[in-house]
Protein backbone atom coordinates (compact mmCIF):
# COMPACT_ATOMS: atom_id res chain seq x y z
CA UNK A 1 0.00 0.00 0.00
CA UNK A 2 1.02 3.38 -0.94
CA UNK A 3 0.02 7.09 -0.24
CA UNK A 4 0.47 10.02 -3.01
CA UNK A 5 1.51 13.05 -1.87
CA UNK A 6 0.58 16.79 -4.21
CA UNK A 7 1.78 20.05 -4.04
CA UNK A 8 -0.68 21.51 -6.44
CA UNK A 9 -0.07 24.69 -8.35
CA UNK A 10 -0.96 26.63 -11.39
CA UNK A 11 2.15 25.57 -13.19
CA UNK A 12 3.92 22.43 -11.77
CA UNK A 13 2.91 20.16 -9.61
CA UNK A 14 5.01 18.06 -7.75
CA UNK A 15 4.07 14.57 -6.49
CA UNK A 16 5.67 11.89 -4.70
CA UNK A 17 4.74 8.10 -3.67
CA UNK A 18 5.50 6.33 -0.52
CA UNK A 19 5.29 2.83 0.75
CA UNK A 20 3.58 3.12 3.95
CA UNK A 21 4.75 -0.48 5.75
CA UNK A 22 8.45 1.09 5.16
CA UNK A 23 7.46 4.51 5.24
CA UNK A 24 10.16 4.95 2.39
CA UNK A 25 10.20 7.35 -0.62
CA UNK A 26 9.32 5.34 -3.80
CA UNK A 27 8.87 7.83 -6.55
CA UNK A 28 9.16 11.30 -6.73
CA UNK A 29 8.74 13.67 -9.94
CA UNK A 30 6.72 16.44 -11.14
CA UNK A 31 3.64 16.92 -13.99
CA UNK A 32 4.33 20.02 -15.81
CA UNK A 33 0.80 21.68 -16.91
CA UNK A 34 2.88 24.50 -18.78
CA UNK A 35 2.55 22.49 -21.81
CA UNK A 36 -0.78 22.77 -21.39
CA UNK A 37 -2.22 24.62 -24.20
CA UNK A 38 -4.10 28.16 -23.21
CA UNK A 39 -7.53 28.81 -24.58
CA UNK A 40 -9.61 30.97 -22.35
CA UNK A 41 -9.39 30.88 -18.40
CA UNK A 42 -11.64 28.04 -17.49
CA UNK A 43 -11.28 25.58 -20.52
CA UNK A 44 -7.39 26.12 -19.32
CA UNK A 45 -8.34 25.21 -15.88
CA UNK A 46 -10.22 21.98 -17.01
CA UNK A 47 -7.95 21.11 -19.50
CA UNK A 48 -4.93 20.95 -16.82
CA UNK A 49 -7.76 19.31 -14.24
CA UNK A 50 -7.63 16.78 -17.01
CA UNK A 51 -4.33 16.42 -18.17
CA UNK A 52 -3.08 15.61 -14.22
CA UNK A 53 -6.15 13.48 -13.76
CA UNK A 54 -5.00 10.73 -16.85
CA UNK A 55 -1.12 10.92 -15.61
CA UNK A 56 -2.04 9.78 -12.06
CA UNK A 57 -4.64 7.33 -13.47
CA UNK A 58 -2.28 5.87 -16.11
CA UNK A 59 1.11 6.57 -14.76
CA UNK A 60 0.33 6.33 -10.92
CA UNK A 61 -2.93 4.46 -10.07
CA UNK A 62 -2.04 1.84 -12.57
CA UNK A 63 1.01 0.98 -11.26
CA UNK A 64 0.55 1.33 -7.32
CA UNK A 65 -1.89 0.15 -4.82
CA UNK A 66 -2.61 4.16 -3.45
CA UNK A 67 -4.64 3.70 -0.08
CA UNK A 68 -4.70 7.44 0.25
CA UNK A 69 -4.02 11.13 -1.33
CA UNK A 70 -2.07 13.56 0.53
CA UNK A 71 -2.70 17.89 -0.62
CA UNK A 72 -1.69 20.34 0.61
CA UNK A 73 -4.37 22.46 1.78
CA UNK A 74 -5.87 25.42 -0.12
CA UNK A 75 -4.32 28.83 0.43
CA UNK A 76 -6.42 31.07 2.57
CA UNK A 77 -4.27 33.86 2.75
CA UNK A 78 -2.43 35.21 0.00
CA UNK A 79 1.25 35.25 0.27
CA UNK A 80 3.73 36.59 -2.42
CA UNK A 81 1.06 36.33 -5.30
CA UNK A 82 -2.04 37.78 -6.44
CA UNK A 83 -5.10 36.90 -5.09
CA UNK A 84 -6.24 36.25 -9.01
CA UNK A 85 -3.78 33.76 -9.18
CA UNK A 86 -4.51 31.97 -5.56
CA UNK A 87 -8.36 32.02 -7.08
CA UNK A 88 -7.12 29.90 -9.73
CA UNK A 89 -5.15 27.74 -7.84
CA UNK A 90 -7.61 27.25 -5.33
CA UNK A 91 -9.93 26.06 -8.31
CA UNK A 92 -7.33 23.56 -10.00
CA UNK A 93 -6.60 22.28 -6.50
CA UNK A 94 -10.43 21.62 -5.69
CA UNK A 95 -11.19 20.19 -9.29
CA UNK A 96 -8.12 17.77 -8.83
CA UNK A 97 -8.90 16.84 -5.25
CA UNK A 98 -12.64 16.01 -6.35
CA UNK A 99 -11.98 14.20 -9.66
CA UNK A 100 -9.55 11.63 -6.98
CA UNK A 101 -11.98 11.27 -5.11
CA UNK A 102 -14.49 10.18 -7.37
CA UNK A 103 -12.56 7.54 -8.63
CA UNK A 104 -12.72 5.59 -5.18
CA UNK A 105 -9.50 7.21 -3.34
CA UNK A 106 -9.49 8.85 -0.18
CA UNK A 107 -8.27 12.27 -0.21
CA UNK A 108 -6.72 14.19 3.11
CA UNK A 109 -5.78 17.69 3.28
CA UNK A 110 -2.60 18.28 5.17
CA UNK A 111 -1.91 22.30 5.33
CA UNK A 112 1.65 23.19 4.44
CA UNK A 113 2.55 25.04 7.78
CA UNK A 114 1.52 21.63 9.99
CA UNK A 115 3.69 19.59 7.04
CA UNK A 116 6.70 21.56 7.67
CA UNK A 117 6.65 21.49 11.26
CA UNK A 118 6.05 17.92 11.49
CA UNK A 119 8.80 16.98 9.04
CA UNK A 120 11.47 19.47 10.40
CA UNK A 121 11.07 18.48 13.88
CA UNK A 122 11.24 14.79 13.38
CA UNK A 123 13.16 14.46 10.62
CA UNK A 124 16.35 15.51 11.76
CA UNK A 125 17.36 11.67 11.69
CA UNK A 126 17.72 11.98 8.10
CA UNK A 127 18.94 15.82 8.39
CA UNK A 128 21.43 16.06 11.47
CA UNK A 129 23.13 18.74 10.31
CA UNK A 130 19.99 21.13 10.10
CA UNK A 131 20.71 24.13 12.40
CA UNK A 132 17.92 24.40 15.38
CA UNK A 133 18.87 28.19 15.50
CA UNK A 134 17.57 28.95 11.97
CA UNK A 135 13.73 29.40 11.07
CA UNK A 136 11.51 27.65 9.03
CA UNK A 137 12.39 29.42 5.75
CA UNK A 138 16.16 28.61 5.87
CA UNK A 139 15.52 25.08 6.85
CA UNK A 140 12.99 25.07 3.42
CA UNK A 141 15.98 25.87 2.03
CA UNK A 142 17.77 23.24 3.38
CA UNK A 143 16.06 20.91 2.72
CA UNK A 144 15.72 22.23 -1.14
CA UNK A 145 19.86 21.16 -1.30
CA UNK A 146 19.31 17.72 0.69
CA UNK A 147 16.38 17.45 -1.48
CA UNK A 148 18.15 18.28 -4.80
CA UNK A 149 20.41 15.67 -4.34
CA UNK A 150 17.19 13.11 -4.85
CA UNK A 151 16.32 14.61 -8.00
CA UNK A 152 19.32 15.71 -9.44
CA UNK A 153 19.32 12.84 -11.86
CA UNK A 154 16.07 14.05 -12.85
CA UNK A 155 16.70 17.51 -13.88
CA UNK A 156 20.24 16.69 -15.00
CA UNK A 157 22.17 19.82 -13.08
CA UNK A 158 24.86 19.52 -11.19
CA UNK A 159 24.44 22.61 -9.10
CA UNK A 160 21.59 23.85 -6.91
CA UNK A 161 19.28 25.56 -8.65
CA UNK A 162 18.41 29.26 -8.57
CA UNK A 163 16.17 31.85 -9.26
CA UNK A 164 17.07 31.94 -12.71
CA UNK A 165 17.13 28.41 -13.36
CA UNK A 166 14.65 26.66 -15.75
CA UNK A 167 13.93 23.93 -13.29
CA UNK A 168 13.60 25.73 -9.76
CA UNK A 169 9.82 25.61 -9.69
CA UNK A 170 9.92 21.64 -10.38
CA UNK A 171 12.68 21.79 -7.39
CA UNK A 172 10.71 23.38 -5.12
CA UNK A 173 7.35 21.65 -5.75
CA UNK A 174 9.01 17.90 -6.06
CA UNK A 175 10.63 19.08 -2.43
CA UNK A 176 7.24 20.00 -0.90
CA UNK A 177 5.37 17.31 -2.40
CA UNK A 178 8.18 15.01 -0.62
CA UNK A 179 7.80 17.23 2.55
CA UNK A 180 4.01 17.07 2.17
CA UNK A 181 4.18 12.93 2.35
CA UNK A 182 6.79 12.38 4.63
CA UNK A 183 4.52 14.50 7.37
CA UNK A 184 2.03 12.00 6.39
CA UNK A 185 3.75 9.49 8.95
CA UNK A 186 4.21 11.73 11.68
CA UNK A 187 0.46 11.89 13.76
Amino acid sequence: MYILALDISTSIIGYSIFSIKEEELIELNFIDLRKVVDDGENSQLFKKADYVIDIISNKIFNKYKIEEVIIETPLKVVFGTTIETSIILNKINSMIAYTIHRLGYHVKYIPSETARKRFLKDEYKLFKSIPTSIDVDAKKEFLVDKCFNLINDKFELKRRPKRTDKYLAECYDVVDSYILGKAYFYK
